[in-house]
């Protein structure tokens, strides 16, 4: 009898095994040289500047914010013309009262329908608004992790970035675990307006490499640098809103997406490419470990140990969008000198590989495009003389 329970329990495991695998990845076949001709990207504006954060599209000018010093004591928020010369500015203090900033993710920023506020989470912890017009801030409302009915088991976001859309009223965004930290599990939410009708879609994971989870682990005595750190935390998806559907990156060192439906189920698709062809270029590195040496604060620099890691090869993907009837996966075969990356397009729904083609796309430490309606900006950074610079782009496209 002790041998039968053995053998039941035995069996039991591995079928639990082999049901956790799940079932392979769909496989998607690329036809290597295969050009996609139907996209059309214009340069609209550039700028470069120290410490800049963003810049915004709004009715013909563009509203900035750069940060004072690296200490990011005060902001500046700016509008200035199609020449980058400002036609409006003030300055805002870093901190949490109802008039500051503590700290604007990019990718959170809404811009209104008539352009008048931009709405963004503040930090995590609050959220505001800014008129376009007067460059004042207000607080709309203080963000608590605590959700009706689902108690206080997220967090808007601390360790990564996370992807934002908005359709109407309906928002798609990700929320992390109390324990991302350390699980690095995150939840895909949708809510309408500011939080009603919250509902969580589905937990996914991030897939973080084993020698980063060790390094963090031991960071105490030492701490590797990563080229691709804010790709590897940053929670990457694009919806489908014709077809309710979430495109989603799990880990940018495999050729793999995930088609997430809106009611949380899931297929994990594979790409046929060999990453291990995607070259990086070692100068290109060095300029953003130099870079981030010099923004190091000198006590931290004394305690810890930097490692700076230079990996073979760059990872397979980086960043997802779609458009229309259009999925758009930009993979890490990149020219450094033009700072363009591979784009590979496919037909929505069926996922027909429809070719590939170029677009500009940033550096560390930055590494996201932002998108906007018939817009994308990248950001990149440059030295100048002595002095490292942010090179702020903002591209019109279209798919003819």
């Amino acid at each position: 009898m002790k041998r039968f329970k053995k053998v039941r329990y035995i069996f039991i495991t591995i079928l639990l095994s082999l049901l956790s695998c799940g079932e392979p990845p769909e496989l998607i076949r690329i036809e290597e040289g295969k050009k996609f001709i139907r996209w059309e990207a214009v340069k609209e504006f550039e700028i470069q500047r120290r410490y800049l954060k963003w810049i915004l599209p709004i009715k013909g000018e563009f509203f900035g914010m750069q940060v004072s010093e690296r200490d990011e004591k005060e902001y500046k928020l700016f509008i200035c013309n199609a020449s980058g010369e400002e036609i409006n500015k003030t300055v805002v203090k870093n901190g949490q009262g109802p008039n500051e900033i503590t700290g604007l993710v990019t990718e959170t920023l809404m811009l209104s329908k008539d352009g008048r506020t931009i709405n963004f989470y503040d930090g995590g912890y609050y959220l505001k608004s800014i008129d376009t017009e007067s460059l004042e801030i207000s607080t709309i409302g203080k963000i608590s992790n605590r959700i009706n009915k689902y108690g206080s088991q997220y967090y808007i976001g601390h360790q990564g970035t996370t992807s934002l859309e908005t359709n109407n009223d309906l928002t798609i965004t990700s929320f992390e675990s109390t324990g991302f930290f350390k699980n690095h599990v995150y939840y895909l939410v949708t809510y309408k307006g500011f939080f009603n009708g919250f509902r969580v879609i589905t937990p996914l994971k991030k897939n973080i490499p084993m020698w980063l989870e060790e390094d963090y682990n031991i960071k105490k005595n030492g701490f590797i640098v990563d080229y691709y750190q804010r790709l590897r935390w940053a929670r990457l998806f694009s919806i489908d809103w014709k077809r309710d559907m979430i495109y989603v990156i799990p880990d940018i060192e495999k050729a793999e997406i995930e088609r997430v439906s809106f009611n949380g189920q899931k297929t994990r698709i594979h790409l046929d490419i060999d990453q291990r062809k995607y070259k990086i270029r070692q100068d290109k590195f060095e300029l953003y470990f130099s870079w981030y040496k010099q923004n190091l604060p000198k006590k931290l620099e004394k305690l810890l140990d930097f490692k700076f890691r230079i990996p073979p090869h760059a990872p397979a993907l980086q960043g997802i969008k779609v458009i229309e009837n259009w999925l758009l996966v930009i993979t890490g075969n990149r020219d450094w000198e033009k700072k363009e990356n591979e784009v590979l397009v496919f037909l929505l729904p069926s996922l027909e590989y429809k070719g590939c083609f170029k677009m500009p796309f940033p550096t560390a430490p930055y590494l996201n495009l932002i998108w906007g309606p018939g817009y994308f900006s990248s950001r990149s950074l440059i030295q100048h003389e002595d002095e490292y610079m942010t090179l702020y782009e903002i591209f019109r496209y279209k798919i003819k």
